[in-house]
């Protein structure tokens, strides 16, 4: 964590040659001077000006404006990374020192190869590409020895590439650790199971407790042993009172248990945010959306497979726009079907529905693309994983237009279904991949 941070903060500021921060200056080009054969580089000794030769790792003052503009109109989803437009100050062109440790994982790890893509050379960006897919790799959930293995055995060459391109005085103990990350993920595992995130914050939770400088370990001590009792007590509180240790989470959908014997497309556990509105859906809309519900109820898609079973898969795909509602109401009204959901979803849904601008599912908070405009994060965008006809995986990408909740108003219960309207994209067109980027 402490590495990653280090690095990030010497490359960005070294890369944007922030005044103050960045690791080549004067002394840094007379050391170049002295010790490195870049002829290019070298100044006089006992030069005691500001104007040194620009080197090949720096960016324009142009492309710094247009780096520090870009970060300002970023946009991440809810809870995935601090504002950023906070951290810069387009006045000063500079960032300010509010960049902290999980931002700089969040710039290193995914956004320094696409900001620095068009502004170095080719051998420039290659090289700070590797370093942040070898940070990005090592931080993974799920680690491959085999390529961790490859990691260990190629990031000499890539410091060695790293020194060919920085300054000397860019080095210090910390850039020199990242040899050794590959091999400590190897032998220690995942590497969020070990940084040090969590007591960081635990120890700066602490200082806040700090009331008396003359005394701060007696202060800590009382502050928390009164937390400790507090925490003890709301044991014996009544269900229904709502205390820290029971207060719901800030995008918890606080959604009832499903119900017995009904199906987890109906009733899931999720609530809408803000005044919803009301319109009528009719026609074809109406008919999506009712199929839609059929095919996800897993009483009902095995039986249409197994009638149709003589027909290949891609055939059987292309008739259920058609088809499938029609067949499902013979089926109910001609074969002896009793299941009392079965039977109660032959009405369909009502053609009255509410729409939601935000709706808070799974742990998660989702607008629409017209409510997010003004809003300082992203959370729009919808990624859904399939299973494709020879069985590869496949990534739909969208974004979220509408909220839809439909109600069936044919059964005993209550039975609800959220629907969201996407707009999908193609995320292949027109893209070339290199480094897996």
């Amino acid at each position: 964590m402490h590495t990653e941070k280090n690095m990030v903060d010497n490359i960005f500021n070294t890369v944007m040659d922030f005044k103050g921060k960045t690791k080549d200056g004067l002394a840094s080009q007379k050391d170049m001077t002295i010790w490195c054969d870049r002829p290019e580089l070298s100044v006089d000794l006992e030069y005691k000006g500001n104007n040194i030769p620009k080197a090949v790792y720096k960016v324009t003052e142009a492309q710094k404006e247009s780096i520090l503009q870009w970060l300002v109109s970023l946009k991440f989803p809810d809870g995935y990374c601090s504002n950023l437009s906070r951290c810069v100050d387009m006045d000063k062109l500079a960032t300010t020192s509010s960049i902290k440790t999980h931002n700089a994982h969040v710039i290193m790890q995914r956004l320094l190869p696409i900001a620095l893509k068009e502004m170095l050379p080719e051998h420039v960006w290659s090289c700070i590409t590797e370093i942040s897919l070898l940070f990005q790799s090592i931080c993974s959930s799920v680690l491959d020895a085999a390529s961790l293995q490859r990691l260990e055995e190629s990031v000499p060459m890539l410091m060695c590439n790293l020194e060919k391109i920085m300054p000397p005085s860019f080095f210090d103990g910390m850039e020199h650790l990242v040899i050794f990350l590959p091999y400590e993920a190897l032998n220690g595992g995942p590497v969020f199971y070990r940084w040090m995130y969590k007591f960081e914050r635990f120890l700066g939770e602490l200082k806040k407790k700090v009331t008396n400088k003359a005394h701060v370990e007696a202060s800590i001590c009382q502050a928390y042993l009164q937390q400790e009792i507090s925490t003890f007590s709301s044991f014996y509180f009544e269900r229904e009172v709502i205390t820290r240790r029971k207060r719901p989470a800030r995008n918890d959908d606080i959604g009832e248990d499903l119900y017995e014997n009904v199906v987890f497309i109906f009733n899931y556990p999720s609530r809408g945010k803000g005044d919803a509105t009301n319109r009528y859906i009719v026609g074809k809309e109406l008919q999506i959306a009712y199929t839609y519900m059929l095919i996800n109820c897993p009483k009902i898609l095995p039986l249409y497979q197994a009638e149709y079973s003589a027909f290949p898969d891609n055939e059987i795909d292309a008739m259920v726009d058609s088809h499938f509602i029609p067949w499902y109401k013979y089926q109910i009204n001609n074969r002896g079907i009793v299941d009392p959901l079965l039977v109660s979803l032959l009405w369909g849904p009502g053609a009255y529905a509410k729409v939601w601008r935000s709706y808070l599912i799974n742990g998660y908070t989702y607008h629409t693309v017209d409510y997010g405009q003004g809003r300082p994060t992203l959370n729009s965008e919808l990624c859904v994983p399939t299973i494709g006809d020879d069985n590869s995986e496949t990534n739909f990408f969208g974004v979220l237009h509408e909220i839809l909740e439909l109600e069936m108003p044919s059964t005993r219960k209550k039975l609800t279904c959220v629907l969201f309207r996407c707009k999908w994209v193609d995320p292949t067109r027109g893209v070339r991949k290199k480094f897996n980027v």
